[in-house]
């Protein structure tokens, strides 16, 4: 991983930063409510020669004092004077539990020895100070050092400093764990967000699809409502489209084709973009027809409320002629072909050469025919469809698809020598790109005429054709009046 690498995993994981410093900084608190608290009493103590009597007395006399020191500090942690200490404490405490809270130091070079007690209470820590210097005053002269000619103990011990009440705990040092634990949760939530993103194989940009082996034909927002929510001005979700829109033009025969769109994964797509690419080629003076093989999507009835509408189903099942399935929209020269419903398996009616028969039908009689066909990795109707289409964009939505994912139903398609034009990069969230006000109902236009270069196709479509195919709240259609 390279520097940049490093920066989008921090900057994509933040969150988890923020949540592992939170957390580490909760169990630092929660380790000082429960850590026990322990306070430090000292006293400074220096060792002397017994009244030297000359300057070469008290040179060698100090000499003798710091050479003695250690040994002054090691009897302190001794019976000989931690008994008297305890006694003086009143019997609150054995000579040898008093011991486990005494500590000693020397400076070396020096006389001075210091004394330190710790205890879970100042005033406690003080009191076993206090009584340990004194017995360490008293005690130790007369054994250590011997004495001198006179009878006398050769060292003295005077107290510099006696033991004070400590204003703090010296443990646990609540500043540094603190800091320690956040360090430590930031650390943690480093090395998960470098773990996540090493491990995320999820498309983020439109890059990531084209290191997967794809072609990425454009960008464009993801939403149901995305364009027909959009002004007529040139907003950023106008002009997305406006850019596909011409893609998609220059993919397409002059005469006018069929261009179909399969996500690449379900659960993420509703047909928002398929419909808005519908929008997008009649505003820019196409007569489109807008057909739903999705089942699932139910365009016409989320987007225009058409309920109930038979559709393409129907008509491939010989229930009802084409021109009888499709319906205006509120949106000028916009037609659209429900999915419909079947007793049969739309799979099966999707793989019937009765598709291609529709398809000719319908890019004779309209500039631009849009198919929204289901996700590619939960039914294969996808790929059986793409063959009777002039151009096929599979949609991957960013930020929920994976890299993997579309690599396997490229190579899918081409395995099956499925036609695929190009990838469509789906933003996930619809706030991505800008959106504006409702626009306003357009008046309705009537469809063109049927226009059919290949005689076989002027036949009705298709021959049988029940009375009471639809049900009389879809008598709008145009089919009727073409």
């Amino acid at each position: 991983m390279e520097l940049q690498d490093y920066s989008r995993a921090i900057m994509r994981s933040w969150y988890v930063l923020l949540l592992s410093a939170v957390a580490g900084a909760v169990i630092g608190a929660v380790y000082l409510s429960s850590a026990p608290v322990v306070y430090e009493a000292t006293a400074r103590l220096v060792i002397a020669a017994n009244d030297p009597l000359e300057i070469p007395d008290a040179a060698s006399g100090a000499t003798y004092a710091a050479s003695m020191a250690s040994t002054a500090a090691a009897v302190v942690r001794s019976s000989v004077v931690l008994e008297p200490a305890a006694r003086a404490l009143g019997d609150t405490v054995t000579a040898a539990e008093l011991a486990e809270h005494v500590s000693t130091a020397t400076q070396t070079g020096t006389g001075l020895l210091t004394v330190t007690v710790s205890a879970s209470d100042p005033d406690v820590a003080v009191a076993m100070a206090a009584a340990v210097s004194d017995a360490t005053r008293l005690t130790v002269p007369s054994t250590v050092g011997g004495t001198n000619a006179a009878g006398a103990p050769t060292l003295r011990i005077e107290v510099l400093s006696a033991p004070a009440t400590p204003g703090a705990p010296v443990s646990p040092d609540a500043k540094g764990v603190m800091v320690v634990a956040i360090l430590m949760g930031v650390a943690v939530g480093l090395a998960i967000a470098i773990a996540r993103y090493a491990t995320d194989r999820r498309l983020r940009t439109a890059d990531d699809a084209t290191e997967a082996g794809a072609i990425v034909l454009g960008t464009v927002p993801h939403g149901s409502r995305s364009l027909m929510d959009a002004g007529l001005q040139d907003d950023a979700v106008t002009i997305a489209y406006q850019s596909l829109r011409t893609t998609v033009l220059s993919l397409l025969p002059e005469s006018g084709g069929s261009v179909m769109l399969a996500p690449l994964t379900g659960g993420r797509h509703d047909g928002g973009v398929v419909a808005s690419l519908a929008v997008s080629l009649a505003r820019g003076g196409k007569r489109t027809l807008l057909i739903d093989l999705d089942v699932d999507a139910d365009l016409a009835g989320r987007l225009w409320g058409m309920h109930p509408q038979a559709g393409a189903l129907e008509v491939l099942a010989g229930a009802i002629k084409g021109p009888r399935a499709v319906a205006e929209t509120p949106v000028a020269a916009l037609w659209v072909m429900a999915a419909g419903h079947s007793d049969e398996s739309a799979g099966d009616l999707l793989a019937r050469p009765a598709l291609g028969a529709l398809l000719r039908w319908a890019v004779g009689r309209y500039d631009a025919v849009v198919v929204n066909a289901p996700a590619l990795a939960t039914r294969p109707d996808a790929v059986t469809v793409s063959s009777s289409m002039d151009c096929v964009l599979v949609t991957a939505t960013l930020g929920h698809d994976t890299s993997p994912d579309l690599a396997a139903r490229l190579r899918g398609l081409a395995a099956v020598n499925a036609k695929v034009d190009g990838v469509l990069a789906v933003h996930a969230r619809p706030g991505m790109l800008a959106r504006t006000v409702a626009a306003t109902r357009r008046r309705r236009v009537e469809p063109p005429p049927l226009v059919v270069d290949d005689p076989v196709d002027t036949t009705p479509l298709f021959e049988h054709e029940p009375a009471d195919e639809l049900p009389a709240s879809t008598s709008q259609e145009v089919g009727e009046r073409a």
